[in-house]
């Protein structure tokens, strides 16, 4: 019987979280779940691959051998995937381009506008995604391009900065912060470590943490910030879609600027991809503040 890849998606995950339950948590899986896969792949080796105790889990001789080749077979299925969906796409004169559903509609929009006029009849299809799904969906060919919140996982993707934005702090009203017409970093002060709910967490600001943008819900963390839980700091694109009577926001004057990308898959990518990309680029996003581009097209 042959093995899914499932089944070693869930071993991999396993033997680089040494947990069973770290590693369902990271699946988005049960726990008894992942166990069962484990126990049906063990069956299929004839061998065990985990030795298991009250403390910890670790690999086997046979799991440490398995690991390897497990991860490269994973990796030459989704390039396998990736290939398909892409060339299915492309065939059909459809470009696929993925887009954060908050902050980027101008850009894409204007993009996608200027693209068809040039290269009908190519179609392109917006595909908006969580703010951290970007990079994924790349990977598993469901977008051939893809605009990016900088930094991120790029790994195996060609990118290009293609604009930068103000960072915005959004506080509460009545926050002191609001009152001031200038605000620094310096002033977060004991409050840092609460911006975007905990992500900036004391990490040195080349690691950008701020850049961290909430995947599930932006409206439940505004509502903490409102209520004096703390702080945000969004994109300036992001912050003008929630203006309301108990937020301020103002420009984070010396942090550095939120940078945008378009990325798309490093290895052979086709030659509309390539044309996206030189037009985005064309456009001259970065010649100016992204703010002013956005208010001139809105």
């Amino acid at each position: 019987m042959d093995v899914r890849t499932q089944t070693l998606r869930y071993f991999v995950a396993v033997a680089e979280e040494m947990s069973f339950s770290a590693a369902a948590e990271r699946l988005g899986v049960s726990q008894p779940a992942v166990s069962r896969q484990m126990r049906l792949l063990e069956e299929q080796i004839g061998a065990p691959l985990f030795a298991r105790n009250t403390r910890d889990v670790r690999l086997t001789a046979a799991g440490g051998a398995l690991l390897e080749p497990a991860r490269q077979t994973l990796l030459m299925w989704e390039k396998a995937t990736r290939l398909a969906r892409a060339a299915s796409a492309l065939t059909d004169n459809r470009l696929r381009v993925g887009c954060p559903s908050l902050g980027m509609n101008a850009l894409m929009a204007e993009a996608a506008g200027a693209f068809s006029l040039r290269f009908a009849p190519v179609l392109v299809q917006p595909h908006t995604y969580l703010a951290d799904q970007g990079t994924a969906q790349l990977r598993q060919g469901m977008v051939d391009a893809a605009f990016l919140w900088l930094p991120a996982d790029t790994t195996g993707l060609a990118v290009e900065v293609i604009a930068e934005e103000t960072r915005m702090l959004g506080i509460a009203e009545g926050h002191p912060l609001a009152h001031q017409s200038r605000v620094d970093l310096a002033d977060l002060g004991a409050d840092a470590w609460r911006v975007n709910g905990g992500a900036l967490a004391a990490a040195p600001w080349e690691s950008d943490p701020l850049c961290a943008m909430p995947a599930d819900n932006v409206e439940e963390l505004l509502e903490n910030v409102a209520s004096g839980g703390g702080m945000c700091v969004l994109p300036q694109s992001v912050a003008r879609l929630y203006q309301r009577p108990d937020l301020c926001w103002k420009p984070l004057a010396d942090a550095p600027p939120q940078r945008i990308g378009l990325a798309w898959p490093a290895e052979r990518p086709h030659s509309l991809v390539r044309n996206f990309a030189d037009l985005v680029l064309r456009l001259g996003w970065s010649q100016e503040p992204l703010s002013d581009r956005q208010s001139s097209s809105a």
